[in-house]
């Protein structure tokens, strides 16, 4: 038997200025008012902020209109992933899990994983695809380096990626400065 590899590489886009440099302001300001220290113990150097993706009844002003922004932002990105990805075993993304903001700090970084999952690990989130969005210039840090199945992805400020949930991928320790980004989790259904 002879088997043939098409398609070694993992599908992914990538976005250039996906937000304004404004916004992106906004959204670092958010995590380092409110931010805390993720609770994923391979990586204790980093904050998180998490906005849902629906209205609730304790949000702020401020979380109201940045919340309708993200929407805008991420609503024909789920459109398009829906088409790009599916050859693999993604029917249909429905929604997503809200909006994480992300803070890394000296020495933050995440471990090779993949956001699909049904186990019970340390990353599970049954995420069908993943959009990561750039809110720092990479002037303002060293390290971070983003990577998808080995590949190191080189960092746009304002940009992003979009990965499939089957896509083993990892952050690089930072080593100097901070590195900010806006994680969106797309969920919906797989084929049987």
């Amino acid at each position: 038997m002879d088997i043939e590899i098409l398609n070694p590489a993992p599908t992914y886009l990538k976005i250039s200025n996906i937000i304004s440099e404004e916004f992106a302001e906004k959204l670092k300001k958010l995590v380092i008012k409110k931010g805390e220290k993720t609770n994923y113990a391979t990586n204790v150097c980093c904050k998180e902020y998490r906005i849902p993706n629906v209205l609730t009844g304790n949000m702020e002003k401020e979380e109201i209109t940045t919340l309708a922004s993200l929407h805008a932002i991420v609503e024909p990105i789920q459109e398009i992933a829906n088409e790009i990805f599916k050859n693999t075993a993604l029917l249909k993304i429905i929604t997503h899990a809200g909006f994480w903001i992300m803070e890394y700090e000296e020495g933050g970084q995440f471990e090779d994983h993949v956001d699909y999952s049904l186990d019970d690990d340390k990353y599970s989130t049954a995420a069908l695809a993943t959009l990561c969005i750039s809110l720092s210039d990479p002037e303002d840090y060293e390290g971070g380096e983003l990577t998808l199945s080995g590949k190191e992805l080189p960092q746009e400020f304002l940009g992003a990626y979009v990965w499939d949930g089957w896509t083993y991928h990892r952050v690089q320790p930072v080593t100097k400065g901070k590195r900010y980004v806006l994680v969106v989790h797309f969920t919906g259904l797989v084929k049987a």
